[in-house]
């Protein structure tokens, strides 16, 4: 082989010191490659050979991995097919569900019509018949009138003239006719949407009614029930394995592991609802009797701060990304509103100066009846309110960052079984996907919403109604009434 930088001269080394092993010839040697490392031709050639067999040894099983990747690509796509014509298929059968249901409405709508007027043109009908006879009667009447009128024998005319019938002439009214109109209906917002359904995936931001349940699993981590079986108001997880609670009607919080073992437990000196634990590790509830939000060093429980809320009694809280408070308030626990009713979200920074707040919806009446649970999701991005609105009815306010709401969810439309008591969610938070998870006391089970409120799974049916929970990544703590806890984790 002649070198292709020296005419004429054969190259009969590889350097192999050198990037993919240039050949050479002796002045090539001699001009770039002094101390180089180089072989011969043959040995150059063996060492490539037993370097990429040894690759091609070490790499059989990966080699095959691939090989069969490829293969199943094959299964993959045919799955995706069937399912894409599953999808066509549910779709094209709910437009017709849809097309049905309109159809029976309009030949029901029309069939009303027709009988209103049906109904009118019965009344016109009568109104003409009994017209008719009174004109036949009056014609009757003038002809005999102009009869008499012709005769001489006064006999004859007072004999016939006692025989002649004077017509009715009563006005008859007018026909009783219905004015008929159409009023059509209204569409609201997304309700079309809503009734056609959607298309489901697992990202953030997916909505719809197509449930791939396969994709979520469930796993228990451990149950246990507190010693004094006190039912749990309010928890929070600091961090994997460890949660803080507090059980109701109780001024004590308490840091317990999944074993059910208290590691620490921090009294508070007041009547107290909601609280929350910051990633500095300090402490904030809502105080009732003064109406204020505290600040507590954990673990020695020093009280460092706090901010009044008065006239307003604070009721939950929550911390954002930013360290930002939020906190739901209200004048008076009690599901009477009145024009002049205070029940109210707030933002305050980190000290408890007010920055934004939630009170009235779109049409200036008033958002919430008595404002629970509020929660974040972890870009601050998203805020939730449990919003309770009777006795056994809550919802569930989502808000954009500005804290404008967006929409309410209010439950299924349609409630079955346990659920025809109501719909009331107990305890709500975001997930690391921005899903959101409920705990529903009638039904009895643990739900994952979409961020845009959309159930995607049950991933919890209990013996027992859920009071509150809690998260951290993907591991789960629900409390119940009666001081049980249960703690799962789910992943995608």
């Amino acid at each position: 082989m002649e070198c292709d930088t020296h005419t004429g001269e054969k190259v009969f080394m590889v350097c192999i010191s050198c990037d993919k092993f240039p050949f050479a010839c002796g002045n090539c040697l001699e001009e770039k490659h002094v101390k180089h490392e180089v072989q011969t031709l043959r040995n150059a050639a063996h060492s490539i050979l037993q370097n990429l067999e040894k690759v091609e040894t070490e790499n059989v099983r990966v080699f095959k991995e691939i090989k069969s990747d490829l293969e199943g690509l094959t299964e993959i796509r045919e799955d995706l097919k069937q399912d894409a014509n599953n999808v066509d298929d549910e779709i094209a059968k709910r437009v017709d569900v849809i097309r049905s249901k309109i159809d029976e409405v309009n030949t029901e709508v029309i069939q009303k019509h027709k009988t209103e007027v049906g109904k009118n043109a019965e009344s016109i009908d009568r109104t003409e018949e009994a017209l008719k006879k009174q004109v036949a009667q009056i014609k009757t009447f003038k002809k005999k009138v102009a009869q008499l009128q012709k005769m001489n024998d006064y006999v004859d005319v007072i004999e016939s003239g006692r025989e002649v019938k004077v017509p009715d002439t009563n006005r008859i009214p007018r026909p009783d006719i219905q004015a008929l109109t159409f009023s059509p209906g209204t569409v609201r917002d997304g309700e079309l949407k809503r009734m056609f359904g959607g298309i489901n995936t697992m990202s953030s931001d997916f909505v719809g009614s197509i449930e791939r349940e396969s994709n979520i699993k469930v796993t228990p981590v451990t149950s246990f029930k507190l010693p004094k079986d006190d039912g749990i108001d309010t928890m929070f997880c600091s961090k994997p394995g460890h949660c803080w609670l507090k059980c109701k009607d109780k001024n004590t919080v308490k840091l317990l592991n999944t074993s059910g073992e208290t590691l620490q437990a921090v009294k508070l000196e007041t009547q107290t609802n909601g609280f929350t634990v910051t990633s500095n590790n300090r402490l904030l509830f809502c105080c009732a009797t003064p109406q204020c939000v505290k600040k507590m060093n954990l673990p020695n429980g020093e009280i460092t701060e706090k901010f009044s809320t008065s006239p307003l009694t604070p009721n939950y809280i929550c911390t954002g990304p930013s360290g930002d408070i939020y906190v739901t308030l209200f004048d008076k626990n009690d599901y009477k509103l009145k024009k002049d009713s205070t029940r109210v979200l707030i933002q305050y920074n980190s000290r408890g100066l007010e920055k934004a707040r939630c009170q009235t919806d779109v049409f200036g009446e008033c958002l919430f009846v008595v404002p629970m649970d509020v929660f974040v999701n972890n870009k601050g991005t998203r805020v939730a309110v449990i919003n309770e609105i009777r006795v056994n009815r809550s919802e569930l306010v989502v808000l954009d960052q500005d804290l404008s709401p967006l929409f309410v969810y209010t439950g299924p439309s349609v409630l079955t079984g346990r659920s025809l008591s109501g719909f009331k969610i107990n305890g709500a938070t975001f997930d690391t996907r921005d899903n959101i998870l409920v705990a529903e006391e009638n039904s009895q089970t643990i739900q994952l919403l979409s961020p845009s409120c959309e159930p995607l799974k049950v991933l919890r049916a209990m013996e027992a109604s859920p009071w509150t929970l809690s998260l951290h990544g993907n591991e789960v703590w629900v409390g119940y009434d009666e001081g049980e806890v249960d703690v799962f984790r789910y992943s995608y």
